[in-house]
């Protein structure tokens, strides 16, 4: 069940969810498709090699009450540069929504430091 605690400090859930989203371009579906779906009974953000496919990568485990369609929506305009302020904490149409990701183009327009 989603919740903080000790274990789960803002340091430890970066460095989760970082790794999540090496295993995602790993195995290239980052490169395809940002969408949400349902894992242990909890909304999560994954990836999907298609359009309407089944989740392939959790990328991150959500609150009850976020709402997973803007969330994914977020991810996909962060990876694209355009982020919109922090996550959303309120939940709301939960239909199923997929972002395709030009994940190349985002490696070469992001800046390197």
């Amino acid at each position: 069940m989603w919740g903080n605690s000790e274990q789960w400090t803002p340091q430890t859930r970066c460095e989760t969810v970082s790794k999540k989203f090496q295993e995602a371009y790993k195995n290239g579906s980052l490169q395809k498709y940002i969408a949400h779906g349902m894992e242990n009974n909890q909304p999560v953000v994954c990836t999907a090699y298609e359009k309407g496919g089944d989740c392939v990568t959790t990328l991150m485990t959500l609150r009850p009450e976020d709402n997973p369609t803007r969330m994914a929506k977020k991810v996909s305009n962060s990876l694209y540069g355009r982020a919109e302020g922090p996550p959303p904490i309120h939940s709301g149409d939960q239909s199923k929504q997929y972002y395709q990701i030009d994940f190349e183009k985002f490696l070469k327009l992001t800046p390197v430091e």
